[in-house]
């Protein structure tokens, strides 16, 4: 069986650029193509040698000479061509080689084209797989999600972030008729607040509290964050944004929450709560590099209140939200409120939600 390890190398054409010195020792002494069926007959081209001037024949240490070996991505993989077997290391440098058309077009003279199209297999889906090689340390690590440095890496980092088995979030259920429920009685009541971006999200931290209850339970409001598109489903729908207010249940022996998730979707007529803090969301504390989208598109005007889209789930045993934070540094708006928490469900029915035992959707998870 075998296992190998592939190193990949890109080439670039680039206006300007000088021949490439490994290509240039071989483009001259490229195999023509081979006759049609030549995985059945067997036949093929006979290759012309091609031999440097040194005096070791071909120098294959040109062909990495000009691209830095520190930056690379690596992933298990397979073989790009038949019987893709699955016994691939992959070693896909980021860098790339810059050569001159005419190089390029002695290749594909060479090799030869199918349909108009080259010689490649397109991408195929990772079906869980890490790819490493970005650098995720600090914020970036959090988005785009990554398992590995969720449970690894980043600070609050657990192995539950990889294999928990009540994780957060899910695909919920499209309904084709909802069911009416127990009402959640919420009253969060106008609230002094304190409003930060902390990098990965914009988060209203609640002075005071406020209640929901279920039945027997109760919960405390302690912050309302932000996350766009949405982080659970809808049928496998992604919503345009999504408030997630993480509440602590009363009573409960440990840390244990309840998490109410308001969905929204981009409408005709702006959302009344978001009106009221839009335009007091603080910009993102690593600067215009990082995300710049967060601040500006986070919450824009003209996202309403989804009919029914409410959620409640109960998070598994974790750390405090409030220091859901990768550093200690934090963008905070000027805007303290009072604030109408309340108005952020206003017009939803209270009766229409699912519910699941879930986590948070963060570090520790």
């Amino acid at each position: 069986a075998g296992r190998y390890g592939v190193l990949g190398i890109f080439y670039q054409v680039v206006d300007g650029a000088q021949p490439d010195p490994f290509l240039a020792e071989i483009e001259d002494h490229l195999p023509g193509r081979p006759v049609e069926h030549r995985r059945l007959s067997g036949d093929a081209a006979a290759a012309t040698s091609a031999t440097s001037s040194d005096e070791g024949g071909l120098d294959f240490s040109k062909i990495y000479a000009k691209i830095d070996l520190t930056k690379y991505w690596s992933y298990s993989g397979s073989l790009t061509t038949p019987p893709c077997s699955e016994v691939v290391d992959w070693y896909p440098l980021m860098g790339y080689v810059p050569i001159t058309k005419a190089q390029l077009d002695k290749f594909k003279a060479a090799i030869g084209s199918w349909s108009g199209s080259g010689n490649f297999r397109p991408p195929q889906p990772l079906h869980g797989r890490e790819v490493v090689g970005c650098d995720l340390s600090g914020l970036s690590a959090w988005y785009p999600y990554s398992s590995a440095h969720w449970s690894e890496t980043v600070l609050g980092s657990s192995d539950t972030c990889a294999d928990g088995s009540f994780q957060s979030p899910i695909d919920l259920p499209l309904c084709e008729e909802a069911e009416s429920r127990m009402p959640l009685e919420v009253s969060w009541g106008k609230k002094t607040v304190e409003i930060v971006n902390n990098g990965h999200t914009v988060q209203i931290n609640v002075q005071g509290g406020g209640k929901m209850k279920l039945g027997e339970a109760s919960y405390t409001l302690a912050q309302c964050h932000f996350h766009w598109g949405s982080e659970h489903t809808i049928g496998g729908d992604q919503q345009d944004l999504v408030a997630h207010c993480v509440q602590t249940k009363d009573g409960a022996e440990g840390s244990r929450y309840g998490v109410l998730g308001i969905f929204f979707t981009v409408g005709d007529s702006p959302s009344e709560f978001l009106a009221l803090i839009e335009d007091s969301l603080p910009a993102n504390p690593k600067g215009s590099n990082y995300a710049p989208e967060v601040a500006a598109a986070a919450l824009v005007p003209g996202l309403v209140a989804g009919v029914n889209a409410v959620l409640a789930t109960t998070s598994a045993p974790a750390a405090h939200p409030a220091h859901r934070r990768l550093s200690g540094s934090a963008a905070v708006s000027k805007f303290t409120g009072p604030l109408d928490m309340d108005m952020l469900h206003k017009d939803l029915r209270l009766d229409q939600y699912w519910t699941y035992d879930g986590s948070l959707t963060t570090p520790p998870c």
